[in-house]
């Protein structure tokens, strides 16, 4: 049934772009009756809204009835998606393939079964191309069923059925296949959101366990086009939430050159290759790998640039937002900070655009990273900005790791801002947020305790003391499982911009600034 939340109808219109509403209006006017009807006065009133305002609304339609209202919200949610389907069918080669299925359907419910087997052999070879494996399948059961229930011209085509049934069997194995290995990679993704990094031998064990009773058997050779990227990509979650990075990346880069020996996948599925390619920069980073990094950048900017003007919505918005990732994580690997500096407007007009799609967490990280870059080119009170928007914002976050860790980053901020008093009094807030959420690290007991020194003397510590706690970080962040904390915050060269006369981190890579 259509929905008829006020919300979810606010935000599908002003989902839609010039074209869109355009077509919308020419949709609903094509009937004499649909004009100046009430649908068409709420999607008016909604598209002229800003924010949405439900009292507004509601006084603009006082004579009809909450029962009434609901039916004419979901009647206009009904036809904007009518519209949008008949916009995008020319564009959308599955909507295609839904439509021709549809009318296959009907024609076999008039009884003109043999007109409904000429649609199906006409649309087979286009399902076949598209790689649109679950939908092919449904085109040959449909088939089948035809075959199974009357007499047709196909018995006359020398082993026409006995095609049918293999390419029937082949496709069913290949669908199971597909989905065996798709379930494997939600499985052990699910793991790592619920419980993040591995934090001790335990967890190592624990983890590796899972995956490999979930991991089904397969022959490598004989995997299907997306059989072999969901194993890659199981694979890609396994290794980060193990931190193992280094085989991460492996198989980020298998995942991704797998596209190239299917090119035309790249257009067809241009999300899957982007979030491929978005992993292969992602393990780059964490690897502290400036080259690897770079080479899979060039190829996300470059095969955007070549198809970027056919992608949907939800692939502009997605290459949006890992576009701005690479951009920052690009800024911390070249410790340009002051020149991410620029960066940031331009994300936030990208966040203010796409925010029906970016979910908040998403937002959040972008905070956490923007806090990062004005804390690394010393605008340590912008950076408190950003990080109190992460923190007393109300809501279920997903990500409160990264809350955590913002409280962290803000004690920091206030070490430079000399705010002593208000590091006393909430370190130990701090701390027990890091054991409740079970982050606590040898990492973060360093900074915590080098925060708390200073707090209680009410200076920097000595030179002697930022070079041992420096090399105590140096070996923490080689060590597999305790290297987690750097993950979020470069601690080991915030140390060393201290021993520097309080240097920013930004003036400790580049000198000359």
């Amino acid at each position: 049934m259509p929905i008829s939340k006020t919300k979810a109808l606010f935000n599908l219109v002003h989902s839609l772009d010039k074209s869109e509403k355009r077509n919308f209006k020419l949709f609903v006017n094509r009937l004499q009756s649909n004009k100046d009807v009430h649908f068409l006065k709420l999607f008016d009133l909604l598209e002229k809204m800003d924010a949405l305002n439900e009292e507004k609304i509601a006084s603009a339609f006082p004579s009809i009835s909450r029962n009434n209202f609901n039916n004419l919200k979901r009647h206009l949610y009904t036809q904007i998606l009518k519209s949008l389907r008949l916009l995008h069918t020319a564009k959308d080669i599955e909507i295609q393939l839904r439509e021709q299925l549809d009318f296959a359907q009907i024609l076999y419910s008039k009884g003109l079964y043999l007109q409904s087997l000429q649609l199906l052999d006409r649309i087979t070879p286009l399902a076949e191309a598209a790689s649109r494996n679950l939908l092919y399948f449904e085109v040959l059961e449909f088939q089948k069923r035809i075959e199974s229930r009357h007499i047709t011209r196909s018995r006359k085509v020398k082993n026409k059925v006995e095609r049918l049934i293999s390419k029937s069997n082949t496709l069913k194995e290949l669908v199971a296949g597909t989905s065996t290995f798709l379930n494997l990679s939600l499985r052990v993704q699910g793991l790592y959101i619920k419980l993040g990094f591995a934090k001790s031998e335990r967890d190592l064990f624990i983890f590796n366990e899972y995956f490999q009773s979930n991991l089904p058997a397969y022959d490598i050779r004989k995997l299907s086009f997306y059989e072999y990227v969901f194993l890659h990509q199981s694979y890609v979650w396994y290794n980060y939430m193990t931190l193992n990075f280094k085989y991460a990346y492996k198989h980020a880069l298998q995942w991704v050159e797998h596209f190239n020996t299917q090119s035309i996948m790249k257009q067809k599925d241009p999300h899957l290759f982007l979030r491929g390619l978005h992993y292969t920069m992602t393990t780059a980073y964490y690897l502290g790998s400036l080259d690897k990094f770079l080479r899979a950048y060039y190829i996300m900017v470059s095969f955007y640039r070549k198809y970027g003007s056919n992608f949907s919505e939800n692939n502009r918005v997605q290459y949006f937002y890992y576009l701005s990732i690479a951009e920052i994580n690009r800024i911390y690997l070249e410790g340009e900070y002051a020149q991410g500096l620029s960066l940031v407007p331009e994300i936030l007009e990208g966040l203010s655009e796409h925010q029906q799609s970016l979910d908040m967490h998403k937002n959040y990280i972008f905070y956490y990273k923007i806090a990062w870059i004005y804390f690394g080119a010393g605008k340590y009170k912008i950076a408190v900005d950003y990080l109190n928007r992460l923190i007393y914002t109300d809501g279920n976050y997903l990500r409160q790791d990264v809350i955590v860790y913002s409280k962290l980053l803000l004690l920091m901020c206030h070490y430079h801002l000399g705010s002593y008093n208000l590091i006393s009094n909430t370190i130990l807030n701090v701390k027990r947020s890091f054991i409740k959420l079970n982050e606590q690290s040898t990492a973060v007991d360093l900074i915590l305790e080098l925060l708390r020194k200073a707090a209680k003397t009410q200076q920097s510590p000595s030179k002697q003391e930022l070079e041992q706690i420096h090399d105590k970080l140096m070996l923490l962040r080689s060590d597999r499982l305790e290297k987690r904390p750097f993950l979020y915050f470069a601690f080991d060269l915030w140390v060393e911009s201290l021993k520097h006369k309080n240097l920013s981190m930004e003036q400790l890579l580049n000198p000359v600034v």
